[in-house]
């Protein structure tokens, strides 16, 4: 669904605001994968595996952003 992507876009911009750990600013960037039901898998390991795949396919892109798992892959 196109709301899923928005929602993770807004998760991965708010982990990348800079926040204060002890004396130091730190900033963050996130790799999200995303796998929905019923489109990448009908039981839990199949969308975890999914959305793993689509993660890594995230960070091979470079990294800090979201991507969704392509459904013949789910299978």
């Amino acid at each position: 669904p196109p709301h899923t992507l928005l929602v993770a876009e807004k998760i991965r911009a708010a982990l990348q605001q800079p926040f204060a750990l002890d004396e130091h600013r730190v900033s963050t960037m996130a790799s999200i994968g995303i796998a929905t039901y019923p489109e990448h898998g009908d039981l839990g390991q199949a969308l975890v595996r999914a959305a793993d795949h689509a993660m890594y396919r995230a960070k091979k892109l470079g990294g800090n952003r979201c991507w969704m798992a392509m459904a013949e892959l789910a299978e």
